[in-house]
């Protein structure tokens, strides 16, 4: 997800979890300055 225009809206499409994880990782990595990030996620089906 990503803020365009003040809203939130998705960044792109990954069609599978491992897909997705992995390119959570790769997202994460490159805006990591080597103090480590803070990251929450949340399952759009949870309850």
């Amino acid at each position: 997800m990503c803020i365009r225009d003040g809203l939130v809206t998705p960044l792109e499409r990954v069609r599978t979890f491992d897909r997705a994880l992995t390119r959570v990782i790769e997202l994460a990595r490159a805006v990591d300055r080597g103090k480590g990030i803070c990251a929450i996620v949340g399952h759009a089906d949870a309850e």
